[in-house]
């Protein structure tokens, strides 16, 4: 007869390992600043894809930034994020690499510091962002409440004989329902 000893799993098998590769949240204060000529900050202005994102730079520039890998499928650009970018040399002005996406505790934080001059939002105050729960949907019963108040005036004024025609357009000036 032989004894088996069990040991715990400290590594975490195979869906431990999922998620470990991604860069974590850094906190407030421990955040990269741009320290040379060659590092600027930068907030996002238009998204076209494959990896480039449009950045209005501290020094007034519109840049083509080119998202590195390290950030790629793990920090998702919007527009209006703050951002550290690297400019690639004084031949090639117009484009850059992002280097770092600020979050908006840090972001308010470079603000209060006078190191950027641009707006930042917080969280709270995104107009992007899409709620479904929040967000009622009314507008396609306000819609189908129209086109039956123009369907009954349509009717009255086809029972009295005023239409000409029944695929006349029946406006809210011609008759008010109210009133009848």
């Amino acid at each position: 007869m032989s004894i088996y000893i069990i040991m715990p799993n400290k590594k975490g098998g195979k869906k431990g390992r999922r998620g470990k590769k991604g860069i974590g949240e850094q906190t407030v204060g421990n955040y990269p600043k741009a320290d040379n000529n060659f590092y600027l900050y930068g907030k996002v202005t238009k998204l076209p894809g494959n990896n480039h994102v449009y950045v209005q730079c501290s020094d007034d520039k519109e840049r083509r930034g080119i998202i590195r890998g390290v950030m790629r499928r793990r920090k998702w650009m919007r527009i209006g994020d703050i951002v550290l970018i690297r400019r690639r040399g004084s031949s090639e002005d117009e484009t850059c690499d992002v280097e770092y996406k600020y979050n908006p505790a840090e972001a308010k934080q470079l603000k209060s510091f006078g190191e950027i001059k641009f707006d930042v939002k917080d969280d709270e105050d995104d107009k992007s962002r899409i709620y479904f729960d929040e967000c009622p949907d009314n507008s396609d019963e306000e819609e189908e409440e129209k086109k039956l108040q123009l369907a009954k005036k349509e009717e009255v004024l086809i029972d009295r004989g005023l239409a000409r025609d029944t695929k006349a357009k029946i406006t809210d000036d011609t008759i008010d329902i109210d009133n009848i």
